[in-house]
């Protein structure tokens, strides 16, 4: 089940234990294992204001947009090299 509780008015914590990390792009396969740990010990997250259950995350490797699906024992994501701005 996912926990996410409102940090500050432009964050999010995002923990979501025991779901399916996937790439959308299987060139980016070798970075799920940084996005799958970080999801389930938590982390900060942004929002999309325009887009529902999805987040721009931080990570070492560069930046994550996760979808967060709801009804589904998963999360699907795709890896952007920008800057997100929170």
């Amino acid at each position: 089940m996912s926990t996410a509780a409102q940090t500050n008015s432009d964050t999010t914590w995002l923990r979501i234990p025991h779901y399916k990390v996937a790439a959308l792009n299987p060139k980016l396969a070798g970075r799920v294992p940084e996005l799958k740990h970080a999801l389930e010990s938590g982390l900060s997250a942004c929002p999309d204001t325009s887009r529902e259950n999805f987040y721009d995350v931080e990570l070492r490797a560069g930046w994550a947009y996760p979808r967060a699906r709801r009804y589904a024992n998963g999360i699907s994501h795709c890896l952007f090299p920008h800057v997100a701005g929170c």
